[in-house]
């Protein structure tokens, strides 16, 4: 009896050991690895001069689903869409109608094309499946059929289109970014280590959590360092990678410095009167990337001159709205949840 509780508790002694063994492990490489990261990222933007003076004109050519990615913006998918749809009625690609209900949600966005071709790439995949659906009889098209599946039943869900374009919105603006080049190579790199250690997170956590059972017990301080370990996943994912080159750097500084200023630039009347109507839509434009769309708008909302222009022209009934907040609630989903919560 005593050589069997002896064998017991060298058995406990044994898992005990295995479980901190992993768990602590796991913790101090992802821990070491995100120090390394950050330590790395920090030094690149260390070595890229501090912006003297605020940038009043765009830094180059990027797109605004560009500058979004640059400047670390995160849309959701429908929020991607509703931000390509603005810059073509900018560049007068589309004509366009928003249309919101009684939540100051978009309902609809009905759209006309004004042109053929475009070329932005994303932009071009919609305008072709827009103009494919307007005739001799029907110039005026819902987004709401091309983008949504309207047998969703209180959930919005897209058609293949949608999602292919949602696809395509993003690629692209990586593309642009990539042609200049924004991140870093090794990226990849940096990437593939992350994987390799999730997969080794996952086999961690299963023999610790196998081991505990066997163990009888629950050891809180492995789980807490397990817990943390993916988070610090999570962190790398959101604040440190992908990691900008010098080049990059500077550009996420220039582009920061603009998208501050586009409100200042437009307070005063006699500054943006004296400008070309497209000069005042383009700052609109990109305000919506900078979140200060709405201060933007409230500037001019008096100048009778706003409703010639293509984009503030059109955006009225959402000038309210900043583009992280908004919904696209499409009619269909809006009248099937209405009808439920009616129900109920």
């Amino acid at each position: 009896m005593q050589a069997s509780r002896k064998a017991e508790a060298n058995q406990k002694t044994r898992l005990t050991r295995q479980i901190w063994l992993v768990s602590g492990t796991l913790f101090i490489l992802i821990f070491a690895y995100a120090v390394y990261l950050f330590m790395k990222k920090r030094a690149i933007f260390n070595a890229v001069p501090d912006l003297k003076g605020a940038v009043q004109s765009k830094p180059n050519y990027f797109a605004p689903h560009s500058v979004a990615m640059l400047t670390g913006k995160k849309y959701s998918d429908t929020q991607a869409i509703v931000l390509l749809i603005l810059e073509m009625i900018e560049n007068k690609t589309l004509a366009a109608h928003f249309i919101t209900n009684k939540r100051g949600q978009i309902a609809d966005i009905q759209v006309t094309p004004l042109t053929n071709e475009t070329n932005h790439p994303a932009g071009q995949l919609l305008l072709a499946a827009v103009v494919e659906q307007t005739d001799a009889h029907r110039q005026v098209v819902s987004l709401n059929e091309l983008i949504f599946n309207p047998a969703s039943k209180g959930v919005v869900l897209f058609t293949r289109l949608g999602r292919k374009l949602v696809r395509k919105i993003r690629q692209n603006a990586k593309q642009a970014l990539n042609k200049e080049g924004v991140y870093s190579k090794m990226n990849q790199v940096f990437y593939t280590i992350l994987t390799i250690y999730m997969v080794a997170w996952l086999f961690g956590t299963f023999f610790v959590g196998y081991w505990q059972v066997q163990l009888g017990q629950v050891n809180i301080w492995a789980i807490v360092l397990i817990i943390l370990s993916l988070a610090l996943v999570y962190l790398i994912q959101q604040n440190v990678l992908p990691l900008r080159t010098e080049t990059g750097v500077a550009l996420y500084r220039q582009w920061q410095s603009y998208l501050k200023q586009l409100v200042q630039q437009t307070t005063a009347g006699e500054v943006w009167s004296n400008q070309s109507k497209e000069w005042l839509d383009d700052k609109y434009l990109y305000s919506w990337v900078a979140a200060n769309n709405v201060k933007l708008a409230k500037n001019v909302e008096n100048d009778p001159q706003i409703l010639q222009l293509p984009l503030m022209g059109s955006a009225q009934s959402i000038a309210h709205l900043s583009l992280k907040r908004m919904k696209w609630q499409p009619e269909f989903v809006a009248d099937q949840t209405d009808s439920e919560e009616n129900k109920q």
